[in-house]
C-alpha cells in the first residue's frame, strides 16, 4: 500500500479516535453532569498502577505513528516486522482499526453520562445493559483492542506489538477491578 495513504490514514484515524471518543465526548459528558469523566490514575495502589500504564499505552501509539511518519531511518530503530508489511494485512488492519472505532462508538452512544475514562470509586455508576452491552461487557475496550491490533498490521513493529500485547494484559486486569 501506498505509503503516503497510511501516513494521512493513521494520522486521521488517530485525530478522530482521541479527538472524538476521548475529549469531545469527555467534554460533552462534563456538560451533561459537572462531572469530569477522566478520573484514569486517579485510584490508589495496583488499579493506580494499571490505568496509569493504560495512559502510556495511549501515548506510545501516537509516538509512534510520529515516528513512522518522520523518520525511516529512525523507524527502523523499533524494528519493524517486514514479512508482515504486505497489502492484505494492511487492508486486514484497516478493516480491524475501523472496525474497533465502530464498536467504541456504539458503546459511548450507549453508555452515555456513565462515560468514564478510568474507574469511578466515588459515584455509583449505573450499569449499562442495552444495545451493544447486550453482547458484551466492555465493548469500548474490545474496540480498542481492534484498534490496536489493526495499528499493528498496518505498520508492523516490535513496539506496536508489544503495546498491543501490554494493553490486552492491562486490560484483563482493569475489567477485573470493574466486575
Amino acid at each position: 500500500m501506498d505509503n503516503t495513504f497510511t501516513k494521512i490514514f493513521l494520522l486521521s484515524y488517530l485525530i478522530i479516535y482521541y479527538g472524538i471518543l476521548f475529549v469531545l465526548n469527555s467534554f460533552l459528558v462534563y456538560k451533561k453532569t459537572g462531572k469530569n469523566p477522566y478520573v484514569l490514575g486517579s485510584s490508589k495502589g495496583v488499579l493506580r498502577f494499571v490505568e496509569r500504564s493504560i495512559k502510556i499505552t495511549g501515548f506510545i501509539i501516537p509516538a509512534v505513528l510520529f515516528v513512522f511518519m518522520i523518520s525511516e531511518r529512525t523507524y527502523e530503530f523499533l524494528i519493524p516486522v517486514y514479512y508482515l508489511e504486505l497489502v492484505y494485512f494492511d487492508f486486514f488492519g484497516i478493516f480491524l482499526m475501523l472496525s474497533g472505532l465502530m464498536l467504541c462508538f456504539s458503546a459511548q452512544f450507549y453508555m452515555r453520562t456513565s462515560w468514564r475514562i478510568g474507574i469511578e470509586l466515588k459515584d455509583e455508576i449505573k450499569l449499562v445493559t442495552d444495545g451493544i452491552f447486550k453482547y458484551s461487557r466492555n465493548p469500548f475496550f474490545l474496540g480498542t483492542l481492534f484498534s490496536y491490533l489493526g495499528f499493528f498490521l498496518v505498520i508492523p513493529n516490535t513496539i506496536t506489538f508489544a503495546v498491543g500485547i501490554v494493553y490486552l494484559l492491562l486490560i484483563q486486569i482493569q475489567v477485573l477491578f470493574e466486575e
